[in-house]
């Protein structure tokens, strides 16, 4: 329940004089108040998941036109109309459904963050305080013809019903950051093409004005500064850091990667525990001529990457046609890019089924585990790629130790494809069988909906029986010792970890502003939530870090803070310090490159690719230090989440693996079992209250601070420290370094280079990051969430510049540097009681994003 819900707020009397407060309608229909409160319109279905509205009309229409897609099926289009008068807003929303459904609420929602605490709430026959936790999420459910709110810094909201309204005040800290009320049918029956109208009155004691939201293009100007692309590193430069350990080439020069409790180690290295960070590479990417080859391989090896994830390779070999006959010349740059990647240090991991066509087949998915003819079409594939002798290397794929992993169909969770699963002839018969061998009651079909334990037990079981067959084919057949795995994307329900337990490792997947499409797959226009992660206190991968089985290694083969959201500059620094304080065994970032091209030159951001995007690159740079280098020290305490007993004959809904306090990962090592490090994890139930976790977990980890009611973050580490703060607030990571005077919202940090604590460092590396686009990026919005066109190059940095003060025992000379590492112009600094101070700024014709600091004189 991230954000979903109506508010409507309460004239009580403000005693402070304020000025009226603006309310800002966005192209979806929602309203914002910057800073205090924002309203959207969105549907829980039957299954409680959520949608919000997207635009489908004119963006600068005055009547707002959306659509919300109901994830159980069918669709609800939607206008909004809004009158401001007398300091008031009429709002009108009517909302009409394509076809019969049923929903757990229709509605318009206010969401307050979790600095709203202690605000007080009215309605008609009840009032309340929003207290700090969740332990009570349920405030107040009933029809009201009013709802009020007296909030933090003197605002007062309030809404007033033509007729007593269905009104729902809750407190979201169970399932996301700060508080909801929302409005509307709850629960809410429709007929195809029914109207529901929900219309409310907005006041307040300071008066209220509406503005409407109008497209947005980003130009170079004052608060957009060009920023020249590079894509290879100087060799030698404060960027190069191919020297520091983190490869020893050749890959596989230890001998296997193996799997040995928690943690992956080298088989002539049993004991030592390895850690492994790196990036995708998708599609044409992975087919390169040999000079490209040799230039991205040194060019990952330099930025700090240790493995690499191959990945979407399949169709390139077969021309994106099914079968077997492979292109000579797609093989031979696949082989020479491995090599080259080995030859440097390298770790591979791969997908033995990813999105090849297979004949006949729409989803081999979930084909596969019931089709016999689509699994023998998956074997005659690995058998022959795996099969394949390397000429560069002159071994077998299954014979090479540096293909460490294997998964054996990418995202392959069973529940992720309901619908295409649902009323298919072969899973109705596997269906019926299973039944049979469990003593059930003989069903012809699949139910209507998926819910019940039976099903998932039966997706469980199916699973399980799949991966053992396939797995089977690569251990016994190839007598490859890859470590494998498998359902490692979406769906994670509590009868996931039954199959998981055969696997070598556990993976799974995550994303922060991941797109969602508004008219059709993968174009223009989407949308993403480009809101602040932190709110709320648990970003990223938080709650996948409970599908971790103890005894088993745990990776992250795809995440990211997506393109074009304005917070990306953060995720680097958040998922190292994650997978840190988790002791993670590896992590891949999604992606480096979709495309040749965009290895081999410079090109405009998309969603996802690190090699067109200069700010994920350089968020990278924290990430290696934090995660690979070490620089944050594992969490000491560890939880163990008990998961409740599914019974296969039951028709209950199975929960999710997440539990409603995935806060707790960036406190303790979270995970389910007790093998490994679970051995001596307090064990937890997943219902537990967030009272018993606090028990359990004590304060937070030394050296991070997540501030989550105003959406900050502090890392204070021996080697690095930084921080993210929106524009006006201030960075202070102990007494090594201050960020002050932030301009623009940001991410800084400063490391050690040359191993040493950060006081006594000789060579330190600073990034300072607000937000990049491209040249003529176009929004639906000024708050950015509806992306209408990409733009082209170059990529403008927005302008900012940040104080900094940094705790050393030396004077050092500090330069700005480009995007390749190369020096620039130097920086005036000042030494004060022990402290380097000066300021970095994104200003001028040319924007810099790294600066080095030196004791050496400068070049």
């Amino acid at each position: 329940m991230r954000h979903l819900l109506f508010a409507l707020f309460a004239p009580l009397i403000c005693q402070l004089q304020l000025s009226a407060m603006e309310i800002v309608s966005d192209a979806a229909g929602g309203l914002h108040i910057d800073g205090v409160a924002d309203l959207n319109v969105g549907l829980f279905d039957d299954a409680w998941k959520h949608n919000d509205a997207v635009p489908a009309g004119d963006p600068a229409a005055n009547i707002r036109a959306f659509t919300i897609t109901n994830p159980s099926g069918g669709m609800v289009r939607g206008s909004a109309a809004f009158a401001a008068h007398d300091g008031v807003i009429d709002c009108t929303y009517v909302l009409t459904a394509d076809q019969a459904m049923t929903c757990n609420a229709l509605m318009v929602a206010i969401d307050l963050p979790s600095a709203a605490v202690g605000s007080t709430w009215k309605t008609d026959a009840a009032n309340g305080i929003l207290p700090a936790n969740g332990d009570i999420p349920h405030l107040f459910a009933g029809k009201t013809g009013t709802v009020a709110l007296d909030l933090a810094g003197g605002h007062t909201l309030s809404a007033k019903f033509p007729q007593p309204s269905d009104v729902v005040v809750q407190d979201n800290h169970r399932w996301g950051p700060g508080y909801v009320v929302r409005m509307g049918p709850q629960p809410a029956t429709l007929k195809a093409g029914e109207a529901v109208t929900i219309a409310f009155t907005l006041r307040s004691s300071s008066g209220l004005t509406l503005a409407y939201d109008r497209p947005v293009t980003i130009t170079a100007g004052a608060e957009w500064i060009p920023l020249t692309q590079e894509l290879d590193v100087e060799p030698g430069s404060a960027l190069d850091w191919s020297t520091m350990g983190f490869t020893d080439a050749p890959a596989g020069k230890h001998g296997r990667v193996i799997a040995n409790g928690d943690d992956f180690a080298f088989a002539d290295q049993p004991t030592k525990a390895q850690r492994f960070y790196g990036v995708n590479l998708c599609f044409s990417a992975n087919y390169l001529d040999h000079a490209l080859a040799d230039k991205l391989a040194d060019r990952l090896r330099r930025a700090g990457y240790n493995s690499v994830r191959i990945h979407h390779y399949e169709r390139g070999l077969t021309d994106n046609k099914p079968g077997l006959d492979w292109s000579a010349e797609a093989l031979d740059q696949f082989d020479y890019l491995a090599a080259a990647l080995i030859a440097r240090g390298m770790y591979l991991t791969t997908d033995l089924y990813v999105s090849r066509p297979v004949e006949g087949v729409k989803n081999p998915k979930v084909t596969i585990p019931v089709d016999e003819a689509a699994f023998q079409d998956w074997r005659a594939f690995v058998l022959k790629f795996l099969g394949h002798t390397n000429p560069y290397t002159k071994r077998t794929y299954a014979a090479e130790p540096a293909l460490a992993w294997l998964v054996m169909i990418n995202e392959g969770n069973l529940a992720n494809y309901w619908k295409d699963i649902h009323g298919q002839p072969l899973w109705n018969t596997a269906w019926a069988t299973w039944r049979t061998a469990h003593q059930l009651p003989a069903q012809a079909t699949l139910p209507d909906e998926f819910h019940g334990a039976d099903v998932a037990s039966f997706f469980a079981d199916t699973e399980q029986a799949s991966f053992r067959r396939m797995s089977a084919v690569v251990r016994d057949e190839l007598h490859c010792a890859a470590l494998q795995t498998n359902t490692n994307g979406w769906t994670n329900l509590v009868t996931d970890q039954g199959p998981r337990v055969d696997y070598d490792y556990v993976d799974d997947h995550f994303y922060v502003d991941h797109p969602r499409f508004i008219e059709h797959d993968w174009a223009l226009p989407s949308r993403c939530d480009n809101r602040n992660p932190l709110l709320g206190g648990t970003p990223g991968g938080s709650g996948n870090a409970f599908v971790r089985l103890w005894g088993k290694p745990f990776t992250i083969s795809e995440f990211n803070y997506s393109a074009p959201g304005r917070y990306r500059a953060v995720g680097g620094m958040l998922t190292g310090a994650l997978g840190a304080l988790q002791d993670w065994s590896s992590i891949w970032r999604f992606a480096y490159s979709h495309s040749r091209e965009a290895v081999a030159g410079p090109r405009p951001m998309n969603y996802f690719d690190v090699a067109s995007d200069p700010l994920n690159a350089a968020a990278e740079r924290a990430a290696i230090l934090i995660y690979l280098r070490g620089d944050l020290a594992p969490a000491t305490k560890r939880l163990s989440m008990v998961l409740p007993a599914v019974d296969a004959k039951g028709t209950a809904q199975v929960p999710n693996i997440w539990p409603a306090w995935s806060w707790a990962s960036w406190r303790a090592q979270v995970g389910v079992g007790t093998g490994g490090n679970g051995k001596s994890a307090i064990p937890l139930p997943l219902a537990a209250t967030d009272d018993q976790v606090r028990a359990a977990v004590g304060d937070a980890h030394s050296g991070l601070v997540i501030d989550a009611a105003h959406g900050a973050f502090t890392l204070d580490t021996e080697r690095l420290a930084g921080g993210f703060a929106e524009q006006g607030g201030t960075i202070t990571a102990g007494d090594r370094l201050t960020v002050d005077q932030l301009d623009q919202t940001a991410s800084v940090t400063v490391a050690a280079l040359d191993g040493k604590p950060l006081r006594d460092s000789d060579h330190l590396l600073l990034t300072h990051l607000t937000d990049v686009q491209n040249s003529g990026a176009r929004y639906g919005e000024r708050a950015r969430r509806t992306l209408l066109a990409w733009g082209d190059l170059p990529h403008l940095a927005a302008a900012g510049s940040a104080h900094i003060s940094l705790s050393t025992t030396r004077p050092l000379e500090v330069w700005s540097l480009t995007i390749a590492g190369k020096r620039v112009a130097k920086i005036p600094t000042v030494m004060k009681a022990g402290r380097l101070e000066f300021t970095v700024a994104i200003a001028g014709n040319d924007a810099h994003l790294y600066y080095e600091l030196t004791a050496s004189p400068g070049r």
